[in-house]
Order: structure tokens, then C-alpha cells, then sequence
């Protein structure tokens, strides 16, 4: 229900117009509705410090198709937060649309980390669907435990 939410973020944000979180979470929101240019100021605005800024500029560079300066930002977060899921993950979806063969497996150790989330496992087979690896992904799907109709 992002819109809705974003309603809500608007709103707060008229209270505490340079609250960092609000900023950081009206942007997810943005990202979410496919605004990627609104995005991108929002993150602007919210600063790339930390991985949260980082993860929000890096969604909004890549929605507008610039893969190059989002992989090099998201490679700059995991330099931070090495072991960061969100990060990886998000760097596997990037090299893919880049054609980088090493996109499924970036996605893969992501997925089968013991902390994977959802998010985690739905961006692998998103990445076997768009590096060819159509079959393993499917594998790799349902054996972390998505429903196959939900694969295809």
C-alpha cells in the first residue's frame, strides 16, 4: 500500500521536513511506485552516508538506467556493510542488467545465507530470469521455498 504510505510520509514530513527516516522511507515509497527521478531527489536530499541513503540512491540510479554509477555506489556500501543482504542482492540485480555472468551467483549466495529474506529469494530467480539461468532459478526457488506459480 505505498501510496497510502506515502500519504502518511507527506504529511509527516510537513511537521519535520528534514527528518532523515521519514525522507528515507517517503524515497522507498517513491521507488516502490516507480518514480525513480523523485527518488533520486529524495535520496539527494536524505544523503548516501550510511547503507539506507546508499540503497535508496542506488534503487533510484538504477530505475533510471544508470547501472554504471548505481553498481559503483552499491559496491561502496557493501565495502561498508560487507555481509549487508539488501546490498548484495541489489548488486546482483544491477550486474544482470549490466549482462555481468557473475549476477546468478552474487544472487544465489545472497539467497542462501541463513538470514535470506523473501526479497532475497524472489531477486534470485528475478536475476535467473534475466541472466538465462531460467532452470536453476526454479530449482533454487522452490528449494528455498517459494511456491512455484509465484516462480513462473
Amino acid at each position: 500500500m505505498w501510496p497510502e504510505s506515502m500519504g502518511a510520509y507527506r504529511e509527516a514530513l510537513i511537521v519535520a521536513p528534514g527528518d532523515r527516516n521519514l525522507l528515507l522511507g517517503y524515497g522507498r515509497g517513491q521507488l516502490a511506485v516507480g518514480d525513480f527521478a523523485g527518488a533520486l531527489r529524495t535520496a539527494t536530499q536524505a544523503g548516501d552516508q550510511d547503507v539506507r541513503g546508499m540503497l535508496l540512491k542506488a534503487g533510484a540510479l538504477t530505475g533510471l538506467n544508470q547501472l554504471a554509477p548505481a553498481r559503483a555506489l552499491l559496491e561502496r556500501a557493501q565495502r561498508t556493510a560487507p555481509r549487508d543482504l539488501d546490498v548484495r542482492s541489489n548488486i546482483s540485480l544491477v550486474a544482470a542488467l549490466q549482462r555481468d555472468p557473475a549476477a546468478y551467483a552474487i544472487a544465489r549466495a545472497a539467497a542462501f545465507a541463513p538470514d535470506a529474506e523473501y526479497s532475497h529469494i524472489r531477486n534470485l530467480v528475478l536475476v535467473g530470469g534475466i541472466t538465462g539461468n531460467d532452470g536453476a532459478a526454479t530449482e533454487d526457488g522452490e528449494r528455498r521455498g517459494l511456491d512455484p506459480a509465484e516462480i513462473g
